[in-house]
């Protein structure tokens, strides 16, 4: 199986920031509900579990599904997760969550978020 991406390996197909819009893709961020609480894009749900987003790949075969993470690495391991149970729809962003302040309207603040700071 061919691999893709510049920073992080993927049987995913990587998508870069020029490409990364929320009319062609599904975006999900499956980052740690912490670093979602801080920043996250407007509108994009938060999925990490590996049998949501099979279900979510293979209830939408007509849509491309973009997942992201931080960095790219955790983004790019489940792609290719994806890729082996047979979802063909899946991309990965391959570069920093921090790309997307320039594209995107991001919300949420680290003052938002429910736990104790003590």
């Amino acid at each position: 199986m061919q691999e893709y991406g510049k920073r992080n390996k993927s049987l995913a197909k990587a998508v870069y920031i020029e490409e990364a819009n929320l009319e062609d893709y599904i975006m999900v961020d499956m980052r740690d509900e912490e670093e979602v609480c801080a920043a996250r894009i407007k509108g994009v749900p938060n999925i990490k579990e590996t049998h949501a987003l099979y279900n979510l790949a293979q209830d939408n075969p007509d849509k491309k599904i973009l997942i992201h993470c931080k960095r790219g690495g955790r983004a790019s391991a489940m792609g290719s997760k994806l890729v082996r149970l047979g979802c063909d729809n899946i991309y990965f962003f391959d570069d920093t969550f921090a790309r997307f302040y320039e594209k995107f309207e991001i919300v949420g603040i680290a003052k938002d978020c429910l736990r104790d700071l003590q």
